[in-house]
């Protein structure tokens, strides 16, 4: 469709798809014109911008995003909003002077990227592709989904495409269609990449950053063992819920403190093995200042949001119980929220635990001298 509506030159070869999309969307939203293919997307338009309809949190009011300060969520889609803004840059100097865009502006710019977003899937034939779907707009995305969807080719060549909306269990007289966004992401992502969250079961928390510290004296050592052994990356994320804690993640954090006495297992002669210790506790020292500087962590986190848990569980209830919030994009700000506090909560807790049963744990020499049958299972001298 872009190459139907605008004549551009080989400068402009280079546009990626989402660019083009977001350009049509532009010139549709802004044409006086009845006339064109294209338009016949002008009433779905104005009716995404209805209430009704789902919209992407870069479109949310100031009031409604206000209430995501403090979380991940925030941050990333002000790296979103940063990225856009680099990108309306752009175009202002190299993309719309050359199609004649001289309406262009950057509200309806920021507005084309939000319909992309909350409406666009990539069909698993063409995946190079992107496709407007405004169906998904009316349905409810959930981690129970009753239906699910599925590209198919029309036509006599079959060089159509369409996208079948099938129930995977009988649909009740009344009840909400649910399809899942993408199984593979936490509820964050799918808000910030399509403008939705399930606030009955969401899934995920959020994302833990770990990074290895490159004034650490071993910070080369620890480097290969991490990319070369456990194949992860210097600085690496791990996914929190409020019920799950990754293995590798304790042991990244190991890692992370490995030191003094205990740096001798960054030897050449342990370097493929380093990576299994690190998955059991080293020593007391070193699993103490583990869990020692995630419970300031995860304190010093909590501390920073405006709001405790109690109070958002409160204005939850609040939204809840009035018809008009109950499915509004403050109730989702609010859900947001509390899915990455409980995260962090479940962090402090899981770390107060262990640091609570340091003396109880069995380390590295205990193992290696059972190993080498020196203690028996008790921990007692086998001479």
């Amino acid at each position: 469709m872009f190459e139907d509506i605008f004549d551009s030159d080989e400068s402009l070869d280079g546009l990626e798809t989402w660019m083009k999309i977001v350009l049509v969307l532009m010139h549709i939203k802004n044409s006086r014109s009845e006339e064109g293919e294209e338009m016949k997307w002008r009433p779905v338009l104005d009716k995404l911008d209805t209430e009704r309809f789902r919209k992407h949190p870069l479109l949310w009011s100031d009031e409604d995003l206000s209430e995501l300060n403090g979380t991940q969520t925030l941050a990333k889609l002000q790296s979103y909003k940063e990225y856009l803004e680099s990108m309306w840059q752009q175009m202002e100097e190299y993309v719309f002077p050359v199609l004649g865009m001289d309406y262009a502006r950057r509200e309806d710019f920021f507005w084309a990227f939000g319909v992309l977003k909350t409406n666009a899937l990539r069909p698993f034939s063409q995946p190079q592709t992107l496709r407007i779907i405004p169906m998904l707009n009316m349905i409810t995305h959930g981690r129970q989904p009753n239906s699910n969807t599925k590209f198919a080719s029309s036509g006599i060549f079959k060089k159509d495409e369409t996208l079948d909306l099938l129930a995977t269990r009988d649909i009740g007289e009344g009840e909400v269609v649910s399809y899942d966004f993408d199984p593979t992401k936490g509820e964050i992502d799918i808000l910030t990449d399509y403008g939705a969250f399930d606030v009955l079961r969401p899934s995920g928390g959020l994302e833990l950053t770990l990074e290895l510290d490159e004034d650490d004296f071993n910070f080369d050592e620890k480097c290969d063992v991490v990319e070369e052994v456990a194949k992860l990356s210097v600085v690496q994320g791990f996914a929190i819920s409020e019920g799950d804690i990754p293995e590798d993640l304790f042991a990244f954090l190991r890692l992370i403190q490995l030191k003094d006495a205990d740096a001798f297992l960054l030897e050449p002669v342990f370097r493929k093995d380093v990576w299994d210790f690190m998955k059991n506790p080293v020593s007391i020292d070193n699993e103490g200042n583990v869990c020692k500087s995630m419970i300031q962590s995860c304190k010093d986190a909590l501390a920073d949001f405006p709001t405790t848990i109690d109070e958002d569980e409160e204005a939850l209830k609040t939204l809840v119980s009035n018809s008009r919030t109950r499915n509004s994009q403050r109730r989702m700000a609010v859900e947001t929220r509390l899915v990455e506090k409980r995260a962090f909560r479940a962090l402090l807790n899981y770390f107060t635990k262990e640091k609570s049963q340091l003396s109880l744990k069995e380390y590295y020499h205990e193992r290696r001298l059972k190993s080498l049958g020196l203690l028996d299972l008790d921990g007692n001298s086998t001479f």
